[in-house]
C-alpha cells in the first residue's frame, strides 16, 4: 500500500464511494405550507434529526397548516400544531415530503441550544430561544421510538395507525424499530444533499434530543446514526483506548467534556446536577444508544426517559462514556465526515 494513502484518505474514499451509491432524492413539495419565517440573515449550520410515529395524514395537516387551523386527521378533527420541519421521510409512502423551503426558518427546533447558539423570538407573547434560524430539520417517520399506547394501555388516538407494533409486547410504552432499507437509502441521499448544499459540519448533525436535553428524546437510540456517519453525515467516535487504565472517569471531567462538546446547561460543578443528567441522557441516546439496556425501560417508570432526576450516579459504563466523549472532542472519528469544524473549507 502506498504509505501516502493515510487513514483519513481511506475513510474519505470509503465515504465518497458510499455516497455515490445513493441517487438524488425525489421530493414532493405539494404540502409546503405556512410554518416558517425569514432567517433574518442567518445561515443554516446545523442539521437536526427528528422522528414521529404517525401516518402521513398527520404531518400533512399539522406541518402544512398554520397553528390552530382545523382539519380531519385519521377521522378525528384536530387543530394544527403550527410546527414543521423542512422535510419528512415517509416509511408509509416511501416518499420525501417538503413542508418549508430551506432558505426559510422552519418551526421545528423549539426551545433549543448548541454551543450557545440560539435566536430569541416571540411566539404568542412568549420569548423562545431556539435554533430554527440556524438549522435545517428533517422528520423521519418512526425510525427511532414512539408512544403507541397511553398509560392506560389504550391507544392515544384509536384511529391513528402506528407503525411497527410488537406482537410479544403490544402494550409496552416504547418501541425501537429499525429503518426500512429503501427508506434508509432515501434518508441518507436527502441528508447528503442538504449537508453538501450548506456545507454543514458533521459535528453539527444532531438529534433533537441533543439540542433540547431533558425536553426531547427523538429520534431515539436505534436511529442509524452510524450508517449516516459512514456516508459522511454526522460523526461517529472511534473506540480506541478501551481498557486504558489512565482514563479520568471523574464527574468533573465528564462535565467538562459534555460542555466542550456543546450540550446546553452543563457546568463543571462536581455535583451530579440536573443539567448534567439531562446532557448525559441526550448523549447516551445519540452516541451510545446500542450500549444501553433499553429493555429495562419499557414501563411508565422509565428512568432514561422520564425520571432522570432519580439518578444518583452515571448509570452506565463510565469508561465507554469517557472514551466516546474524549474521541469526539479530539476529532477522532471512525468515518470521515463530508465537512468538519476542523476544515478550512467551511
Amino acid at each position: 500500500m502506498n504509505p501516502l494513502l493515510t487513514r483519513s484518505t481511506l475513510l474519505l474514499a470509503c465515504a465518497l464511494k458510499t455516497i455515490a451509491s445513493f441517487a438524488n432524492p425525489d421530493i414532493d413539495d405539494s404540502f409546503t405550507g405556512a410554518n416558517h419565517r425569514d432567517r433574518c440573515g442567518a445561515k443554516p449550520k446545523i442539521f437536526i434529526l427528528h422522528s414521529f410515529g404517525y401516518s402521513d395524514e398527520w404531518p400533512h395537516h399539522h406541518f402544512s397548516k398554520a397553528g390552530g387551523t382545523e382539519g380531519v386527521v385519521n377521522g378525528v378533527t384536530e387543530k394544527s400544531c403550527g410546527v414543521a420541519p423542512h422535510y419528512m421521510v415517509s416509511q408509509e409512502s416511501k416518499k420525501i415530503w417538503q413542508y418549508a423551503p430551506e432558505n426559510r426558518a422552519a418551526y421545528h427546533a423549539g426551545v433549543s441550544d448548541w454551543h450557545g447558539w440560539n435566536v430569541a423570538h416571540s411566539t404568542e407573547g412568549n420569548v423562545v430561544n431556539g435554533l430554527n434560524e440556524y438549522s435545517i430539520g428533517v422528520e423521519f417517520q418512526c425510525p427511532g421510538y414512539m408512544l403507541p399506547y397511553g398509560v392506560s394501555g389504550k391507544p392515544n388516538n384509536p384511529n391513528a395507525p402506528h407503525f411497527y407494533p410488537t406482537e410479544d409486547s403490544p402494550f409496552s410504552l416504547f418501541h425501537f424499530p429499525e429503518f426500512d432499507p429503501t427508506v434508509l437509502d432515501m434518508s441518507i441521499a436527502l441528508s447528503v444533499d442538504i449537508v453538501n448544499r450548506w456545507k454543514i459540519a458533521g459535528e453539527y448533525v444532531l438529534p433533537h434530543s441533543s439540542i433540547s436535553p431533558g425536553r426531547k428524546t427523538d429520534p431515539g437510540p436505534y436511529f442509524p446514526y452510524e450508517d449516516f456517519a459512514k456516508a459522511g453525515v454526522g460523526v461517529w467516535a472511534s473506540t480506541d483506548r478501551e481498557g486504558d487504565s489512565s482514563l479520568d472517569i471523574s464527574l468533573a471531567h465528564v462535565q467538562e467534556l459534555l460542555k466542550t462538546w456543546g450540550y446546553h446547561g452543563v457546568e463543571v460543578t462536581c455535583h451530579f446536577d440536573d443539567g448534567t443528567k439531562k446532557a448525559l441522557q441526550s448523549h447516551y441516546l445519540h452516541h451510545l444508544g446500542r450500549n444501553v439496556p433499553w429493555v429495562n425501560f419499557l414501563d411508565v417508570t422509565s428512568t432514561i426517559f422520564n425520571d432522570i432526576e432519580r439518578w444518583v450516579d452515571m448509570p452506565y459504563d463510565k469508561e465507554k462514556l469517557v472514551i466516546n466523549l474524549e474521541n469526539l472532542v479530539a476529532g477522532n472519528y471512525m468515518y470521515q465526515p463530508l465537512y468538519s469544524v476542523r476544515d478550512e473549507k467551511i
